[in-house]
């Protein structure tokens, strides 16, 4: 539980996963499998049902999260405790998240900078919704997927750039 919270108090978690994967599957149940088999690497996330922060050309990141709607009271924290955005809403303005989600699921820090190529699979626009409403790329599964930057707090943490690599996380 974060530190500053009260038993009872909801919120959610996110991380950036330790391994990689291409973002050749149109379907997000994939991703959500890739993510439930990096959470069972630590006991500790092991008895959470996890999903991708991920978009294909079906299924939006904050629908795939539950996030698109409610959620006034229920802070996002990443891995090592810091919030990241206070609710649901400010998950998905568009500009900023307060911190980097940065952390795995062993809770050990991203080395990546954000003058290296986009290190996370997205397909999302900054809004979270599935991407290929802009230039600067496509859903998962497409031909140019949009990639994120797990180190930065602001917008590009959904969406860095339409830089494609062949794997990210």
């Amino acid at each position: 539980m974060p530190t500053g919270l009260s038993a009872g108090d909801q919120y959610r978690l996110v991380f950036v996963t330790s391994t990689t994967t291409a973002a050749t599957s149109s379907d997000i149940s994939d991703y959500n499998s890739f993510v439930n088999t990096a959470a069972a690497n630590n006991s500790d996330l092991n008895a959470f049902a996890w999903s991708a922060i991920a978009s294909t050309s079906t299924t939006a990141a904050k629908d795939n999260t539950g996030t698109r709607t409610g959620g006034d009271s229920i802070g996002i924290y990443n891995l090592n405790g810091d919030l990241l955005a206070a609710n649901y809403t400010a998950l998905w303005t568009g500009s900023f998240i307060v911190a980097p989600v940065k952390y795995n699921e062993f809770g050990a820090a991203s080395t990546a900078s954000i003058f290296d190529p986009p290190n996370v699979w997205t397909g999302s626009d900054r809004f979270g919704e599935s991407g290929g409403t802009s230039p600067s790329g496509d859903p998962l599964g497409q031909t140019n997927p949009m990639a994120g930057y797990d180190v930065y707090a602001g917008r590009a943490w959904l969406q860095g750039s339409g830089v494609v690599n062949t794997e990210l996380k």
